[in-house]
């Protein structure tokens, strides 16, 4: 599987809602409780941090009055966040024919996040008169437009109601703290009164934006020409076209556009579910199907879909799409799609399929949106003719029926372009599938094969050497290790090619972990791991003899620490790749932890950070 890791916090509360900042600066918003009524479980907004892929923190939270937030949408500040959300009034408020829905709150974070604080702006309602008279309506879907990196760049968002007498759809101007309805730039009610699943927005130019919207059976969308300075649809809105019918047995989950003429659908059908990729027109009329993924029957009736498209190749426009499905089970599946300037899709890849990150049935599944670092201005890790940007990811959140947060890092890799600062896609492929892609599919997988054994050969032949021995493992025939041994004597090309290969991929390969550590010594029941921590490295040592380090008062068992020494051991092995949270803390439990300063490590590995 690719190397995704991931950390989780639990709160005191089940999330109904999750939105990342539109800026990818480290946070994350969520919200949810018991409703009202509910005493003994709280209604919350929490900002965690989630900056350090090795652990999730709150950094601010507060009490929220009324009902649990059932729908985000965030704006960026300069110091922070607005926290946009669909909250219920109380009944009583309801009875008399007033709910305030639309919440605003204000998340200020200052670079001392100990200080970080969440404070209600103001409230109002949006909808008409009609959903203050349902008793279980709700403000189901909130989306903004996608934020833009160019200055000046203003957002407009959609609202739309579930379970109300008249469904609707609300589309307003974002650039208030607090809409109102002289906000309002387009209300929407879908045909038959059919409730809208799911909405999203796209911006084409500035000002000019499509509105996506599905029903049950039905696809719409809505072109709007907006006036941000006069604060007016530049001409009338037109009626909703319909630009994709779903025959029944079926239904429309979710959907999310990936480019200014693809939608991605969710679609569930007899128990299953599928990805469904529709071209639209400008011109108007049905769109076109164009490619169909099934996905596996263990993501049964899948419950939610988000889609992120990341940075465009200078030279050619292409964008990779990275999408997220969450199953009704506990599963998560990452897939992504190449978006060609002209024509459509050919084909989804399987990036990793995660599966049982959650105790309790899935509910949400939301991608951090991507700024390449060689895009923003103000981007200080990165800048455009530099070697080598930071190290970037794409973050995945998701929630379930319980009270757990799970924040899945996935790893990007940059790309060469002819402009000489690269794009970065999400790839599972390793260094030597790159670096073999023209070759034939028979020749490749035997060079993957030699290259590997030679890497584990290493490996085993290093490990000997530090117990002062000689491997008695040959994973190589003896004609191969003639021949590789022939490479450093000659000019042969494809030897060569062998030891050139082995050796770059050495230089890059990541370094052992604990687990494989102890997979290594696992009949070894005797034997002592210990990992110290250094000035400036960790190291690990593997003894013979465990007693010796029982009476090391330096080495520490897992249950000997506090817990605040555990919490910065896993984020030091954490960010050194020695161990991720998913591999769950039961194997920390079985070695030995030291703070010895200046240590050196003797065996498996030679320095993690090296």
């Amino acid at each position: 599987m690719p190397p995704v890791s991931y950390s989780h916090i639990t709160l005191d509360y089940p999330p109904w809602a999750i939105e990342f900042d539109p800026y990818s600066r480290g946070y994350l918003v969520v919200g949810g409780g018991g409703g009202q009524g509910q005493k003994e479980v709280p209604n919350k907004l929490t900002v965690l941090d989630v900056s350090d892929r090795s652990i999730v923190e709150k950094a601010a939270e507060l009490d929220v009055k009324d009902d649990s937030p059932s729908s985000l949408g965030l704006l960026a500040d300069r110091d922070g966040l607005y926290i946009f959300c669909g909250i219920n009034s109380t009944a009583s408020d309801r009875k008399s024919g007033k709910n305030e829905h639309l919440r605003t709150f204000k998340a200020t974070i200052p670079k001392d996040k100990q200080k970080a604080s969440i404070n209600p702006i103001g409230q109002s309602s949006l909808f008409s008169a009609q959903y203050s008279s349902s008793d279980d309506a709700y403000q189901r879907v909130l989306r903004f437009s996608p934020a833009q990196l160019r200055a000046g760049s203003k957002r407009i968002g959609a609202i739309a109601s579930s379970l109300a007498t008249k469904s609707e759809i609300v589309v307003f101007d974002a650039t208030n703290a607090l809409p109102n309805t002289k906000d309002i730039i387009h209300t929407i009610e879908p045909a038959n009164n059919a409730e809208a699943n799911d909405v999203d927005l796209y911006e084409q130019s500035e000002g000019d934006f499509q509105v996506a919207y599905c029903t049950r059976s039905a696809v719409y969308i809505v072109g709007l020409s907006y006036d941000f300075e006069k604060n007016q649809l530049k001409e009338p809105a037109k009626e909703p076209n319909c630009v994709s019918e779903i025959r029944s047995p079926g239904k429309v989950r979710c959907l999310r556009f990936i480019s200014s003429n693809h939608i991605l659908l969710l679609l569930n059908r007899n128990g299953a579910s599928e990805l469904v990729i529709l071209k639209i027109y400008a011109k108007g009329g049905p769109g076109d199907v164009v490619l169909k993924k099934i996905l596996p029957k263990r993501m049964a009736s899948a419950v939610s879909l988000d889609a992120i498209a990341l940075d465009a190749d200078s030279q050619t426009g292409e964008r990779q799409v990275v999408i997220a499905v969450a199953g009704q089970t506990r599963d998560v599946s990452i897939l992504s799609i190449n978006i060609p300037v002209k024509g459509s899709p050919t084909a989804f890849k399987t990036y990793a399929d995660l599966k049982d990150i959650h105790d309790a049935p899935m509910k949400k599944v939301v991608l951090s949106p991507f700024q390449s670092p060689y895009a923003s201005p103000s981007n200080t890790k990165g800048t455009p003719g530099s070697k080598k940007a930071a190290d970037q990811y794409l973050r995945l959140a998701s929630i379930s029926l319980s009270n757990n947060v799970v924040v899945d890092a996935l790893p990007l890799h940059p790309v060469p372009t002819k402009s000489g600062n690269p794009r970065y896609v999400l790839d599972k492929a390793g260094p030597v599938a790159k670096a073999l892609h023209t070759g034939t599919n028979v020749f490749v997988a035997a060079f993957v094969l030699l290259i590997s054994l030679i890497l584990a050969q290493s490996y085993l032949d290093a490990q000997a050497a530090h117990g002062g021995q000689v491997s008695k493992y040959q994973l190589i025939p003896a004609q191969m290790r003639t021949f590789i041994n022939g490479a450093r004597q000659d000019n042969d090309p494809l030897k060569q090619v062998i030891h050139d290969t082995a050796d770059a991929i050495a230089e890059t390969a990541p370094v052992a972990k604990i687990a494989d550590i102890l997979h290594l010594h696992r009949d070894a029941q005797e034997k002592g791991i210990v990992v110290r921590s250094g000035d400036t490295e960790l190291s690990t040592e593997v003894h013979d003899d465990q007693k010796a380090l029982v009476r090391d008062p330096n080495a520490k068992r897992w249950h000997e620490l506090t817990p605040k020494q555990q919490e910065n051991w896993k984020r030091k092995l954490a960010k050194a790749g020695h161990w991720s949270a998913n591999e769950g803390e039961g194997i920390l439990k079985s070695i030995f932890f030291s703070e010895v300063a200046g240590a050196i490590g003797r065996a498996a590995m030679e320095a993690i950070n090296g």
